[in-house]
């Protein structure tokens, strides 16, 4: 199998942290410094949650470690959600969590071609991983350490 970027859930580098200037902006709506900083440091959280899971020796593995990858990025894409950014950062935000809707989704259709011991249903959805860009669309959206993708297993 091919090394796999799951999610795109972040690594340890970029501008993680619980920086920035800390503030609202009048409305509840956080300044384009607090936005950065509390998703990046949501990135931070699942690539460390990532980084936990074993990568698999099996096809079977492979099943069970993209159901428990999804969760984790289903739970990053929400707790993106939840973050109030600023007007500027929205339209990139929602672009990089439309990504991740779409990794998210590909992992499922991994899980079910690796339980169906299906490898060139597993590949397909390793490219749909890719082709989601996340990695990309979270450098655009100004988030460094959401665009490092945690690496998955390679075998």
């Amino acid at each position: 199998m091919a090394t796999l970027a799951v999610a795109g859930c972040g690594g340890n580098g970029g501008d993680g942290g619980d920086g920035g200037d800390g503030g609202d902006a009048p409305g509840g709506t956080l300044t384009h410094a607090a936005f950065t900083a509390k998703a990046n440091a949501a990135c931070k959280s699942a690539s460390a949650t990532m980084t936990k899971l074993k990568a698999p020796a099996s096809l079977a593995g492979l099943a069970d470690y993209a159901d428990r990858a999804r969760a984790i990025g289903v739970s990053l894409e929400g707790d993106l959600g939840a973050i109030k950014a600023p007007a500027a950062d929205r339209s990139g935000l929602d672009r990089y969590r439309a990504a991740l809707r779409a990794a998210n989704t590909a992992l499922t259709t991994m899980k079910q071609a690796a339980a169906d011991n299906d490898r060139t249903g597993v590949q397909t959805a390793v490219e749909r991983i890719g082709a989601a860009q996340v990695g990309i669309l979270a450098t655009q959206a100004g988030l460094g350490t959401c665009a490092t993708a945690t690496e998955g297993p390679a075998s």
